[in-house]
């Protein structure tokens, strides 16, 4: 079997015109697009996988400033974009670190160019949930970082199921201990 090949052309016709503005002639300009459609494509293809992904994902500039997002992020944080273009993380959203510090977050992503952890998201209509949250160094051909990409998925469950857990923990211990202080008491 022989392999098809499908070009794209732009095409243009204009009229020649006599010196009377008579129709003498037709022109014909094809422009052969066949890149620019595939490029296209390819950015179509790129956008769909993004908003199929479960997890919400957010570009930032270097400064945290919002540039996109994928449909998963728009449900979780409720984003619009005539409203949050440009806006930064922390406007939207107030976010607490679980086991570290937003200087160091700022520390680590800044010198090794990436963070990984859990935060506590509160969002601006109240309810709060939590994230897994990497973070990445988007960098220029000069290494100089020129922005930020997160990838997030929602744990809230995991954090329930775990806070629940080490509630019943301590329970058991605080039980235990009564029981020794009224087996002494004998």
């Amino acid at each position: 079997t022989t392999a098809t090949h499908e070009n794209w052309f732009r095409w243009e016709v204009s009229a020649i015109l006599n010196k009377k503005n008579i129709v003498e002639g037709i022109r014909f300009l094809g422009t052969d697009i066949t890149k620019q459609k595939k490029a296209e494509q390819t950015l179509l293809q790129q956008a769909i996988l993004l908003d199929n992904i479960s997890d919400a994902i957010i570009s930032t500039d270097h400064n945290f400033y919002i540039k996109s997002w994928n449909l998963k992020a728009e449900m979780m944080f409720n984003l619009k974009y005539e409203k949050e273009s440009n806006r930064s993380i922390h406007e939207i959203s107030k976010i607490n670190f679980v086991n570290d510090s937003k200087s160091n977050f700022k520390k680590l992503v800044h010198n090794n160019g990436f963070w990984n952890g859990d935060v506590l998201i509160a969002k601006n209509n109240g309810t709060k949930f939590y994230m897994q949250t990497m973070v990445n160094a988007i960098k220029d051909k000069a290494g100089k970082i020129t922005g930020f990409v997160a990838v997030s998925r929602d744990v809230t469950k995991e954090h329930e199921i775990k806070n629940k857990f080490d509630f019943e923990q301590k329970k058991s211990k605080l039980d235990l201990v009564k029981e020794q202080k009224q087996f002494k008491t004998f």
